[in-house]
């Protein structure tokens, strides 16, 4: 008996190939012409040795008539029902980082949370995603994104695959996971071997960019008069005598352009020069930072705070801002500087693009003489670290060596920008008194590999040797896919009914292995 499908009738001959994976499968069908026209969407129902075998709405893809030696003779393409998860969205913004570190709790979800959320969204109603892991929590934001795709990148994340199974359930099943072909005295041909997967030498978990606190020495600019930054000494106008005395009026400045360019800029905006305690320009020695920092873009932009929280006025965590602390000329009849290192609370603000801080009034040291020259300042900041060669920020990362891979393999990346690595390179003292730039600093590297290896070691579980098997049995046979059995296929022609099964191997040669099926669906996703 052959198969059905309603509204065709006259099967010359059919085969329907079920595989894993959000992508619909393929039945074809072929049948003599007839007067009526076939549902666009039913019941595939196949006829095996154990009862029917049900794929609910299925759908018409193609349809097409060719003339041979036998006739005319029309071919009809239909997808199961995961035809319908090309469509559809979700919004949504789940396992939000907090600035302690955390996860907000009211965004907190498991793997197979997630996964319900995206197959609910489907339109599924009866799934199991018990494969998944009940940790660690991805962050992911879903901006109106396609369910089925971010359903394939949870899975592939886990080591695991989306099947179809015959009671038409979607169940997440883990590579390599699964029941053993079934011997069931009517196999025509059985065929094993082994499968070596294509390993790298190593799988790298890459995070988002590393972030440091680190205490930076200020050094006082002026506006050129082609709007660069110059030190204060070198710029075209300054005064041969000097700026004058404090407070600065400039009045010695001549052109009265360059005199508002001073007013504007000279003593009131303060660039980074080096870290502290150093007073050499651009030599910036990040604590906890391997990389050569050899100019000051490779800081830039600054973040607009430090890596230390605080709690505030409406009790919400939130990070503490840059601190500002030096030594300067208060005001004062007695014309005496700040003799220990004070904090500025107020009166300036951060351009984090060219790293200067500006100020509202200038901010100067008075000499002996009475003359003004930079106060003695410096800045508490986050800031990320770009490598000078390649202009790209650096990273956490953790490395898990393949066993068994062969030599110069490379290494497959695994990119998690919610693993942010932070390294406390200058804490603020709850006294108030200066920061200090640790020779020690304080990192969450430790947590953080806690949740990058059970990541690598999911992706690593798919890379080991697979035993395989392909069988051909006698008749139709009510065999399902899961995690190990990838590939099953039944047809029927003059020549009688077969059923085809593949564990750990893929034998259809009209549809593309999985791996290559998700590569290239990734690699559309990319910007």
């Amino acid at each position: 008996m052959p198969c059905t499908f309603p509204g065709l009738s006259q099967i010359l001959r059919w085969s329907f190939t079920l595989a894993h994976g959000i992508s619909p499968s393929l039945a074809t069908i072929d049948v003599v012409p007839q007067g009526q026209l076939p549902a666009e969407v039913g019941d595939l129902v196949i006829p095996t040795a154990t009862g029917p075998v049900v794929f609910r709405d299925c759908a018409i893809d193609r349809a097409s008539v060719q003339r041979s030696a036998q006739g005319w003779i029309v071919s009809v393409g239909l997808h199961d029902r995961r035809w319908r998860w090309q469509f559809g969205s979700i919004t949504g913004w789940y396992n939000r980082p907090t600035v302690e570190g955390g996860i907000e709790p009211a965004t907190s979800q498991s793997p197979r949370q997630l996964a319900t959320r995206l197959l609910t969204a489907l339109g599924e109603t009866a799934f199991d995603v018990g494969a998944l892991p009940d940790a660690p929590r991805p962050e992911v934001c879903w901006d109106h994104a396609s369910p089925a795709v971010e359903l394939d990148r949870l899975c592939e994340l886990f080591g695991c695959r989306v099947v179809l199974g015959l009671d038409n359930r979607v169940v997440l099943c883990r590579v390599g996971v699964g029941s053993p072909l079934p011997a069931l005295g009517v196999e025509r041909r059985w065929t094993v071997g082994v499968d070596p997967p294509v390993r790298p030498s190593q799988i790298r978990v890459l995070g988002g960019p590393t972030q440091y606190q680190t205490r930076f020495r200020l050094e006082g600019v002026g506006e050129e008069r082609n709007g660069a930054l110059v030190p204060l000494e070198n710029l075209s106008y300054r005064p041969e005598t000097g700026w004058g005395d404090a407070p600065p009026t400039f009045g010695n400045v001549p052109s009265l352009a360059d005199r508002q360019r001073a007013q504007r800029s000279v003593f009131r905006w303060y660039r980074l020069r080096c870290t502290a305690p150093s007073d050499t320009a651009n030599l910036f020695q990040i604590p906890g930072c391997d990389v050569p920092v050899t100019a000051l873009w490779q800081l830039l932009p600054l973040h607009r705070g430090l890596l230390q929280i605080e709690t505030n006025a409406q009790g919400f965590a939130q990070r503490r801002a840059p601190v500002v602390e030096g030594l300067w000329y208060p005001g004062g009849a007695d014309g005496r500087n700040h003799d220990e290192s004070r904090r500025l609370a107020r009166g300036w603000r951060l351009d984090r693009q060219r790293g200067v801080v500006q100020f509202d009034e200038p901010l100067v040291r008075r000499t002996e003489e009475g003359l003004v020259e930079p106060a003695e300042l410096y800045l508490t900041v986050a800031h990320e670290v770009r490598q000078f060669e390649t202009r790209q920020p650096v990273r956490y990362q953790r490395d898990r060596a393949v066993a068994g891979s062969p030599p110069g393999a490379g290494t497959w990346c695994l990119r998690r920008e919610e693993l942010v690595e932070t390294v406390l390179g200058a804490p603020l003292t709850e006294s108030g008194g200066p920061t200090q730039n640790s020779a020690t600093p304080q990192r969450n590297t430790a947590a953080l590999h806690l949740l990058a290896d059970p990541l690598a070691a999911a992706l690593e579980q798919g890379l080991v040797p697979a035993s395989t098997a392909d069988v051909e049995y006698v008749g139709l046979q009510a065999v399902g896919v899961d995690g190990a059995i990838q590939q099953v296929q039944w047809s029927e022609g003059p020549e009688g009914a077969v059923t085809r099964a593949s564990r750990n191997s893929e034998f259809a040669t009209r549809l593309r292995p999985h791996a290559h099926r998700r590569l290239w669906r990734r690699l559309a996703q990319q910007p």
